[in-house]
């Protein structure tokens, strides 16, 4: 079969949505992603992967570009041999235009929804045309979300973000990377991923530095809105490390001691999975993320990982505290993590349930 993946932004962390699921089906089928860069480079390179770029005639702002990319998908996708289009997201130049091809051809149409965009906006032009968008889920042939919350809103198959099992299973912890980071014989926390407010990275730093423990050290990788908000609450106790490659962003989880996931109580993170959540749990980390959206199912109710309340400092301060002082449990709780992945959440497992999909077609 071959199978044409309509791509939000190829340079873009979307991809990490995308990546597992075209390399899960590029066993069995021929797969084409399909997507722009908007100046940028591949998010994830593969060279056993074929991509396709398309590029708006403008690329600031985001939101004209997409509009603009409409049109342009159109035209050029109408001439690509495919027998099933697999749009992700809800965004203007991808769903739609997946739903508007299916139309014209006759062609099966699968949709990929990994969170809430039409809630991610405080602009109400934004939201106006997210929604537009939310009508190609009536021509799907059939839906895959990424969390509860989004089934009960669109249906669907409930299928968890995999991480790149290829990469992150290749790390092993290095004390070199601590000491380049010049925390040596601390205990790391690390949070790895993008800065914005409902990732409760404020709460993270404030909690950290309630326990007032020089041997204990905070890593913050990656950026976003709240990046200079961050630096200007941290002390000594936060590293910031700036925007990594994926591949050192692995050398750090498996570097870590305990990984922190202190989401926000919002409408759009309880409809968001984090997916860096199962970086560490392939890896036997322990966790500490908050009790929201599908957390506590996917840490098996607090046997795979600790589930703070969200926004609460002291309760997320407590269970830092408890994992840095208990490495027995720490470990226990890691290596829990571990074989809850392998038995749920894999590639293998990915494979099966989005094949099976596919064969239903």
């Amino acid at each position: 079969m071959k199978i044409l993946m309509l791509c939000p932004l190829i340079s873009s962390s979307s991809m990490i949505t995308v990546y597992p699921m075209a390399k899960a089906l590029s066993k069995k089928h021929d797969v084409k992603l399909v997507g722009p860069l908007l100046g940028g480079k591949p998010f994830i390179e593969d060279d056993e992967l074929e991509m396709k770029f398309i590029e708006p005639c403008i690329s600031r702002p985001q939101q004209l570009a997409m509009l603009e990319l409409y049109h342009r998908n159109m035209k050029m996708l109408m001439k690509y041999d495919f027998d099933v289009i697999h749009a992700f997201k809800l965004l203007p130049h991808t769903a739609p235009v997946a739903s508007a091809i299916k139309k014209r051809t006759g062609k099966k149409f699968i949709l990929s929804i990994d969170d809430y965009d039409a809630a991610a906006s405080k602009n109400p032009l934004k939201r106006i045309v997210m929604n537009w968008a939310e009508r190609a889920c009536k021509n799907a042939d059939a839906i895959t979300v990424s969390s509860t919350y989004l089934q009960r809103m669109y249906g669907g198959r409930l299928l968890y973000q995999v991480p790149n099992e290829k990469l992150f299973l290749k790390s092993r912890p290095r004390q070199d990377v601590k000491k380049a980071l010049g925390i040596e014989g601390k205990t790391m926390i690390l949070y790895a991923g993008t800065f914005y407010p409902h990732k409760g990275l404020d709460v993270l730093i404030r909690a950290v530095q309630q326990l007032g423990r020089n041997d204990i050290a905070l890593v913050l990788a990656g950026s976003g809105s709240e990046d200079g908000r961050l630096r200007r609450l941290a002390g000594p106790e936060t590293i910031f490390t700036g925007m990594l490659p994926m591949k050192r962003a692995a050398e750090l989880t498996a570097a870590c001691d305990i990984y922190a996931i202190p989401t926000l109580d919002t409408e759009y993170a309880r409809a968001e999975i984090p997916g860096k959540i199962f970086e560490p749990m392939m890896l036997g980390k322990p966790i500490v993320a908050s009790r929201i959206s599908d957390i506590p199912r996917i840490l098996d109710n607090g046997r795979s990982g600790l589930l703070p309340r969200p926004g609460d400092i002291g309760s997320l301060a407590q269970a830092i505290e408890y994992l840095a002082d208990n490495t027995k449990e720490a470990k226990r709780l890691g290596a829990r993590a571990r074989t809850r992945y392998g038995e749920m959440y894999c590639m293998a497992s990915l494979g099966k349930k989005l094949n099976s999909i596919y064969s239903g077609l």
